[in-house]
């Protein structure tokens, strides 16, 4: 706390040293007031933003084995009012999506995750107050192969 004072303190000198008219303080004020209004009325609005989320695939059994790249970001355009976008962004400094292979549609030794996947996976973690619009890339392949199965039992 000792910090600030001193800060303020000092900023506070120098706005004493700074010599100007009362009118020219009136304005000051009046500008940040506006300002505050602006900001206030912005976040009001319905907007849109990119996000990058990091992808982590979870739950992957230990006899399967991811064969293609999978990336590490995903790209998502959120939208909502300012406030809430505001209020996710200061909450979610890296978000994160986890998605669990078992809960993956697979065929032929490929994982497909298209547009229904995602808002699934993305209605879970999101506020209701924001909604997503699309995820890239869509659609996800992640290509996997499962190793062979190994014979337990012995031959008698």
């Amino acid at each position: 706390m000792g910090k600030i004072t001193d800060l303020l303190n000092t900023l506070w000198r120098a706005i004493r040293r700074f010599r100007v008219n009362r009118d020219f303080w009136i304005f000051v004020v009046f500008l940040v007031v506006a300002v505050v209004f602006w900001f206030l009325q912005t976040l009001k609005e319905t907007t849109t933003k990119q996000v990058n989320y990091q992808f982590v695939l979870v739950g992957v059994p230990k006899d399967v084995h991811i064969t293609s790249d999978v990336p590490d970001e995903v790209s998502v355009s959120i939208s909502g009012r300012g406030f809430a976008i505001l209020d996710f962004m200061s909450k979610n400094q890296k978000p994160t999506v986890e998605v669990n292979y078992n809960t993956l549609p697979k065929e032929n030794g490929t994982i497909v995750i298209d547009a229904n996947t995602w808002r699934r996976i993305f209605y879970r973690q999101l506020s209701h107050s924001l909604t997503y619009g699309s995820v890239s890339p869509t659609p996800l392949e992640i290509e996997y192969a499962a190793a062979p199965a190994t014979s337990t039992s012995k031959k008698k």
